[in-house]
């Protein structure tokens, strides 16, 4: 998720048809920019080299485990019609096929993760590091990135991993169901937001999931996170 303001001016964004290593591509209709939903790079046009702003807190989940978390959330849906049924998605092939890398067929070099496994990314300061899905279920670690201390927790209900700036506490934090303990403050898990105690907010960071073979096109030099 990134902000849409360039400069102090706004722009209106929307999907290209097109692909950047693999990862889909928006342009904006003000300057014909195209911009990398990956990295939020533009990547060619009169904006190149400029980046949008990445706004932590987008969460990539099912349906199923958004709306058991937030019943009441508003659902934006398109008015598609044709023969009374919405069309399924062209990808749905190329996501049910595990060995297919890339839309369009693509090769990887670095097979140190299998190239259609999940991973949530994280890069701080022109370091990366990528956390396999499969290794993060119950999660909840403080490590360094880049020279900044850092608080990961996943998220059970989302099945996903939020980071935060590392708050400092002298005791163990421990997950209580949406809660991260830590004595007596505690602080929403998908937030960040302080609930109980003295302390502040958590600061998030901005999470990526995505595909391994994606990841690593962006981030050629990316950790693999291990317990």
């Amino acid at each position: 998720m990134y902000g849409r303001s360039i400069d102090g001016k706004s722009l209106t964004l929307e999907a290209s048809g097109r692909l950047y290593r693999d990862a889909l591509v928006l342009v904006d209709r003000e300057s014909d920019t195209l911009w990398t939903q990956e990295n939020g790079k533009a990547v060619k046009g009169k904006l190149l080299g400029q980046t949008l702003e990445p706004i932590p807190g987008g969460v990539t989940t099912t349906w199923a485990r958004w709306k058991a978390a937030h019943p009441d959330t508003r659902v934006l849906k398109k008015n598609i019609k044709e023969s009374g049924k919405q069309k399924e998605s062209v990808y749905a092939d190329y996501f049910a096929n595990p060995d297919k890398v890339g839309v369009l067929g693509s090769s990887l070099k670095d097979r140190r993760l299998p190239p259609k496994s999940t991973v949530f990314g994280l890069a701080v300061a022109g370091h990366a590091r990528a956390y396999p899905a499969k290794k993060i279920r119950g999660l909840l670690v403080r490590e360094s990135l880049g020279g900044k201390r850092l608080l990961l927790a996943y998220s059970q209900k989302l099945d996903t991993l939020f980071a935060y700036g590392d708050p400092g506490g002298s005791e163990s934090p421990k997950i209580n169901g949406n809660r991260i303990q830590e004595g007596p403050e505690s602080w929403d898990l998908s937030t960040g937001k302080a609930l109980a105690g003295t302390a502040d907010d958590l600061k998030p960071l901005p999470v990526i999931r995505s595909f391994w073979y994606v990841w690593v096109r962006f981030h050629p030099k990316t950790e693999i996170w291990k317990k």
